[in-house]
């Protein structure tokens, strides 16, 4: 995994920022977090039991409550509720030590009303201090279609738009410098192949790049960053330049079990698994 710049910054004139711009009636979820479930939401097909070797945990409610082994040593816990520091938040999201219990960064996260994420704090373990802050919002589908990673001062670091045809992401701005355009056909696969998984990748794999969320990308399969694209994407290229395809396997069911890029100048990388429940 990418490893996410860290913004200095003191989180008491963060929190002045946020309660300015980031808290709104309008955001409330219309459900009680503590009692929903967002995954069926997103995961109409049922939820991965594992995705590149790590676990998901759910509890009786179907809410992911914890993913195991993610790739960098700590386990992330998600709990749900109502959650306070200079304002009110829906979900903390943490990294935690398999072998100690001990507690490393936390995301706090804010639920729009259709229980995805729209604004998020990153906290960090050492001086709890915000060392990263994200806006995203959504289309009418509820896809991901804006993400802005703020600075300290609530200024915007990077924005992301993305740009959806027919239920797929089909290009993604980032700060006006560069456009990534993404096809859902390549040279093995001549149709659009619907993505029955609902699996998306957003730093992982060059996927959807050049979005970095760092860890936080593992909210996407609590059912916490929207719902995915129609089909799978098959390709992809930077001003039409740096052409990549990608690759998959399925199971039966057309379930994927496996993603990996590809890249003339790269061969085969960043090979993913998924199993299945």
């Amino acid at each position: 995994m990418k490893n996410l710049f860290k913004f200095s910054c003191l989180a008491f004139a963060l929190v002045a920022m946020t309660l300015t711009s980031c808290s709104s009636n309008d955001d409330d979820p219309e459900v009680n977090p503590d009692d929903t479930s967002f995954v069926n939401n997103v995961f109409t097909n049922g939820l991965p039991a594992s995705v590149n070797g790590a676990s998901i945990t759910v509890n009786e409610k179907g809410q992911v409550t914890k993913i195991s082994n993610p790739g960098d040593g700590d386990d992330i816990v998600f709990e749900y509720g109502e959650f306070s520091r200079a304002g009110k938040f829906d979900v903390r999201m943490y990294m935690v030590d398999p072998e100690t219990g001990e507690k490393g960064d936390m995301f706090y996260v804010r639920l729009n009303k259709e229980g995805f994420a729209s604004y998020v704090e990153g906290i960090d373990s050492d001086d709890a201090e915000v060392w990263c802050q994200f806006e995203f919002s959504y289309n009418k589908a509820g896809q991901l279609e804006n993400v802005k990673e703020l600075g300290d001062r609530g200024e915007i670091n990077d924005e992301f738009r993305l740009t959806y045809t027919d239920g797929d992401i089909t290009k993604i701005e980032w700060d006006d410098e560069e456009c990534y355009n993404y096809f859902y056909t390549n040279s093995k696969y001549k149709e659009p192949v619907l993505n029955k998984g609902c699996i998306m990748f957003f730093s992982q794999g060059d996927m959807f790049e050049p979005i970095d969320l760092d860890d936080f990308e593992w909210a996407y399969y609590a059912g916490l960053l929207g719902k995915a694209t129609k089909h799978l994407p098959m390709a992809s290229d930077v001003d039409g330049m740096d052409y990549k395809e990608f690759g998959w396997k399925f199971n039966s069911n057309q379930m994927p079990v496996e993603f990996w890029g590809y890249a003339e100048d790269m061969g085969e990388y960043d090979g993913f698994k998924f199993t299945w429940k």
